[in-house]
């Protein structure tokens, strides 16, 4: 969903989808395996070292997702952290 993602290059790559309709998120979705997802007028990408994210409004809780997981609700601040992960292959 991110094709500017580099898992070395110490950036926050952040897709950020504003639809608020069960049609705009089914475009979304449809538009994913294509690429044509990142020219959606609900779709913003953005590429940081650190982002503070909160909510817009006053309604209900927001929640978000790191790779496709829930990882909390807003307001949040992320960053990198380098080296965090060993991976070791054999």
């Amino acid at each position: 969903m991110t094709p500017q993602a580099d898992p070395t290059d110490g950036m926050l790559d952040l897709l950020l989808f504003s639809g608020t309709t069960r049609s705009s998120l089914a475009v979304f979705w449809l538009g994913v395996p294509s690429g044509l997802h990142l020219r959606n007028p609900h779709v913003t990408y953005l590429r940081a070292e650190q982002a503070e994210l909160v909510p817009l409004g006053e309604g209900g809780t927001v929640w978000f997702q790191t790779d496709g997981e829930l990882a909390g609700r807003l307001p949040a601040r992320l960053r990198i952290e380098a080296h965090a992960l060993e991976v070791l292959v054999p």
